[in-house]
Order: structure tokens, then C-alpha cells, then sequence
């Protein structure tokens, strides 16, 4: 008896094994362009309805093809013999879209939100004596200071300003660490060298560089850029984006890419040709509007670009 139950349970693991991968296999997100079909095989069994899927059965397997005439969001929903297992697949369905190839190289001006603290170091006082003001705080690398004296700060300069036409040194700092607003106070140090109050933090306002191009949307003058996010070196935290620009940019020298060793484009920046501005610095690249006035790209060809699922890796 018990090495029937045993043997049962064997069975009954290992069919449920095997329907968890066949349901692990079928993506969770499908994004579609309009009237593109997308088919998804999956063993008897298994049961998945929406409005956007007709399903062809066969004697082993069952074959979903999944198509929508119309723009937006659809959910499907997948069960395992009647409810087991169950699992929800989000559709997303894209108008067809044309764009521009990039592959210029362009300049990038970004500045963050605040002022972004990348370090630490102990101030020297009048007395000759040195000091670290930020040991009395929790502010560390990586937080985003937003106010001082409850005054909005955005550059250097303007944290300098205000830290100096304070009447007392004890400073209150508001700053944004991790999606959190900590609010403390920090006493200024009167530096040796030059008479001004400081912190004793390192900080910066913004990263200036070039990149590629990665395509223009002529229709909603979109573009995206770099194909990978712009972070702070001593951080390596994405930056955070308040205004930017991208400028054309002269390449003045190349550095190869190789394995895990980025490459890397030096370049003069013409600030006075001003391509577009910058919205969005994701891990995917920095993403903006183009200026309406530019000629830049009259006259080249436009593609339709593909789903996720129509791109294949090329084998070397």
C-alpha cells in the first residue's frame, strides 16, 4: 500500500511538474503591434481565454493565436485542469509605428533633480582644526539633496548661495533618500582656505557627454538614445532627470567595446545646434522630444520596427 502511494505521488508530482514549466514558458507580458499575430503552443490540459485569442486544437497539443484589431490593453487568463494552477497574461497592443535609424553621434547635457552627493570629505576650519558636519546626519552617497533653509536648490551654485547667506551656521537640509524626504539640520564649517561654510560633501548637478542615436519618431518627434541609462559613477545610480539637452557633437577619438568593458566616444559638444531635449533617463537609454525646427533628418527612410518576440539574436 504505501509503495502505491509512493508511486502515486511520484506520478502526481512529476504531471505537475511538467505542466508548472509548460506554463512557466508562456510569457506573462506580450506586447503586439496592431493586427500581428503572436501563437503560443501549450499542452491539453491547459485552458487560457480572452477577447483577442482564438485557440486550434490538435490531438496533443493546443495552439492560441493571439491577434487584436484594435489599440490598448487585454488580459487573457490561463488555468491547469480547471484551476490548479492559474496564471494572467497582459497584452498590449501598439499602433504600428514608423521610425528613423539613428547612429549619429549627438552631445548630452543632463541635470539631475537637486544636488546629487557623490562623497565625503572633513573640512578644515579656521581654527586649522578639521571638522566632518555630516557625521551629525544619515545623509550619505547616492542621496538627492532638494532644499536648504527650506529654500528649493537644483545646482551647485545655488546650495553655495544659500548655505553662505545663512545668518547662522546651523543649516537646515532637506534631501530624498531611496523615495524617502529626511529632513535634519547640519552646522556649517567656516573653511580655513577661504572663509566660505561648507558641508564638507561632495556633490553634483548634472553629467555632460556624447552618445549614439538610437532612432527619431518623426510623426510624435520622439527619440531615444545611448540604449543603456546615464548614472553617477560613484554611486551607480541612475540619475534622476530635471532638464536636459542633446546637442550635435564633432567625435574627436573611439574606444572599442570588449567584453565586459564598455566602450567609449569622445566628442566636442556644439551647443549651438540644439537637436532636442531629455524626459526620461532609463536603464534603456535616455528617452526625449526633438525639436520641432530641425532639418537634421529630411529626406532618410523610415522603418517599421518590430515586436519584442519578432527579434532574433544573430549567431556569429
Amino acid at each position: 500500500m504505501k509503495l502505491k502511494k509512493s508511486v502515486f505521488f511520484i506520478i502526481m508530482f512529476t504531471i505537475l511538474f511538467i505542466y508548472t514549466t509548460n506554463v512557466d514558458k508562456i510569457p506573462s507580458n506580450i506586447i503586439l503591434f496592431q493586427n500581428q499575430d503572436y501563437e503560443i503552443s501549450y499542452m491539453k490540459g491547459i485552458n487560457i481565454e480572452g477577447d483577442s485569442i482564438s485557440v486550434a486544437d490538435n490531438l496533443f497539443r493546443n495552439l492560441a493565436k493571439i491577434k487584436s484589431d484594435y489599440i490598448g490593453e487585454d488580459k487573457l487568463t490561463l488555468s491547469v485542469f480547471g484551476g490548479v494552477i492559474k496564471k494572467d497574461i497582459n497584452v498590449n497592443v501598439l499602433p504600428k509605428t514608423e521610425v528613423i535609424l539613428g547612429g549619429d553621434t549627438v552631445g548630452i547635457r543632463l541635470y539631475s533633480e537637486g544636488v546629487l552627493v557623490i562623497g565625503m570629505m572633513p573640512v578644515q576650519g579656521q581654527d586649522g582644526e578639521y571638522y566632518e558636519p555630516y557625521k551629525s546626519t544619515k545623509i550619505e552617497k547616492g542621496d538627492i539633496i532638494k532644499k536648504i533653509n527650506d529654500v528649493e536648490i537644483e545646482t551647485i551654485e545655488e546650495l553655495i548661495t544659500e548655505v553662505n547667506s545663512a545668518i547662522e551656521d546651523e543649516i537646515n537640509i532637506e534631501y530624498e533618500k531611496e523615495g524617502n524626504t529626511i529632513k535634519e539640520s547640519i552646522v556649517a564649517v567656516k573653511a580655513f582656505d577661504d572663509g566660505n561654510k561648507k558641508l564638507g560633501l561632495w556633490v553634483k548637478d548634472g553629467v555632460m557627454g556624447v552618445g549614439t542615436l538610437t532612432f527619431y519618431n518623426p510623426e510624435t518627434q520622439t527619440y531615444a538614445a545611448l540604449g543603456h541609462g546615464i548614472s553617477e559613477q560613484e554611486v551607480k545610480e541612475l540619475i534622476k532627470v530635471d532638464t536636459g539637452v542633446i546637442n550635435l557633437a564633432s567625435i574627436l577619438s573611439i574606444k572599442k567595446g570588449e567584453k565586459d568593458l564598455p566602450g567609449e566616444i569622445r566628442g566636442l559638444l556644439n551647443d549651438e545646434m540644439k537637436l532636442g531635449t531629455i524626459s526620461k533617463n532609463e536603464n534603456s537609454g535616455i528617452y526625449g522630444n526633438m525639436n520641432s525646427l530641425t532639418n537634421y533628418f529630411r529626406g532618410r527612410e523610415t522603418i517599421e520596427i518590430a515586436s519584442r518576440q519578432e527579434v532574433e539574436l544573430r549567431k556569429s
